[in-house]
This record gives C-alpha cells, sequence and structure tokens, in this order.
C-alpha cells in the first residue's frame, strides 16, 4: 500500500509512506506491533542550506552523465526508457536558436496529458517546435517533490481541456499562476501574467503513449533545452 503525503493548503507534495499492512491473502493487519511502513522522503521540500554541499552539488555531476547519454536504448533492467532521458535539440550546429524557435513543423503533433488521479486531462496540438525548462526554483521543488520539474511552453491556441471539472487555476507567485487538480494536487500548468497568449504544461503530466519512441525523434522537437534557477 502507497499513501503519499502533501499540504492541502499549498498542494507541496511530503513524502510517501509504503505500508504492508496486509497479508499474503490481503487481510488487513490490525496490530500495530505487526506493521512495517517505510517513509519515503521528497527531496523537493528540503531546505538546501541543510544539505551538506558534498551532496548538494552531486546531482550536477549526475545530469552531466544523463545528458551524454543521448542514444539510450531498452536493456533488460530498464526495458522502456524515460522520452525526455538525455534529450537534447537538433540541428544546434547548422541552425541558431532564434530561426529554431519559430521553425513550423512539417505535421502537427497531438500530444495528451492530465493528473495522476485521471480527473484532469488535457490535449496539445504541437505546430512548431517546443522547448525544455528544467526548473530548480523552491517553489517548483516544493510542489512537484522532485529536485526540479520539467516545463514546455504551448500556444493557448493550441491547448485544450478534455476533461477540467476539477481544476482550479490558482496564484502562486505574483507573476503567475498555475492549474491544480482539486483532488490529488497534481499540478498540470503554469500561465505566465506577461505571456497570454502560452501556456507551460508540466512535462510529466504527458502521456508515454503519445511521446515520441526516442530521444533523438524527441530532439528533432526541441528549439532549446535549458536549467534554470539553479543554486550555484
Amino acid at each position: 500500500v502507497m499513501e503519499r503525503w502533501y499540504c492541502t493548503e499549498c498542494s507541496s507534495k511530503l513524502l510517501s509512506i509504503v505500508s504492508t499492512n496486509t497479508t499474503a491473502n490481503n487481510e488487513i493487519i490490525d496490530s500495530v506491533q505487526e506493521q512495517s511502513n517505510e517513509y519515503l522522503i521528497n527531496l523537493g521540500p528540503i531546505d538546501s542550506d541543510t544539505i551538506p554541499q558534498t551532496h548538494s552539488h552531486r546531482w550536477k555531476e549526475q545530469l552531466k552523465q544523463i545528458e551524454n547519454n543521448l542514444h539510450s536504448s531498452p536493456t533488460e533492467s530498464s526495458p522502456c526508457p524515460c522520452r525526455w532521458n538525455g534529450v537534447l535539440p537538433s540541428n544546434t550546429e547548422t541552425m541558431s536558436y532564434s530561426t529554431r524557435r519559430r521553425m513550423q513543423l512539417p505535421t502537427a503533433k497531438i500530444w495528451s496529458g492530465g493528473c495522476e488521479c485521471g480527473a484532469c486531462r488535457y490535449e496539445i496540438t504541437l505546430t512548431r517546435l517546443t522547448q525544455l525548462q528544467h526548473c530548480y526554483c523552491n517553489l517548483c521543488r516544493k510542489l512537484s517533490g522532485s529536485p526540479y520539474s520539467t516545463w514546455l511552453p504551448v500556444d493557448k491556441k493550441h491547448f485544450r481541456w478534455k476533461q477540467s471539472n476539477s481544476v482550479t487555476l490558482v496564484r502562486t507567485t505574483p507573476f503567475g499562476q498555475r492549474h491544480i487538480c482539486n483532488k490529488c494536487r497534481g499540478i498540470m500548468t503554469i500561465v505566465y501574467d506577461e505571456q497570454p497568449n502560452l501556456i507551460w504544461p508540466c512535462a510529466g503530466g504527458l502521456d508515454d503513449a503519445t511521446l515520441p519512441d526516442s530521444s533523438d525523434e524527441m530532439g528533432s522537437l526541441l528549439s532549446i533545452v535549458c536549467h534554470i534557477c539553479c543554486r550555484n
């Protein structure tokens, strides 16, 4: 049994509890002495100043290893590699970023996504190259529970909600709002005040089944991949 704990006020993701409170026959164990719980603390909410420097910079070295591994392939231990694993944009040597960011796709791509509980669903029609921004700001880390959140910009006219009864647009910063599921507290998007024509879905909410099968193909759909709000 897995329990996920979050703040009901701000939707910050705090920890998960793996509980073995059932027998082989799925009978619930009532005795506290017989219960066994494992607490998995999310890294995102941990105060950066309390992490030793020897550990706080380790992610940078791991990130280099991931980004250098552009041609990951399935293995027995990992039969279905993540579509984002080591992905970088294509044509960076022959085409400037200003050109790539305006580049239209010959055929539109239809991506879908949603929250964990399934109450919120959306669809994206990708008509031009997009980008990935890995954000390490304090708010993104707390709301996701992970060391960073990944966002991609989409034209609002090419984003539509397929199911949105439990979605609330919440003011989370002085300059932006987030769509949040009221049921599972999943963070769906960011909408910046100064970008009225754009919406930024969280890449983690995208359905794997609608994404390209390889990091190379994913890279051909990106104008840039960047890391923002990183602490030295």
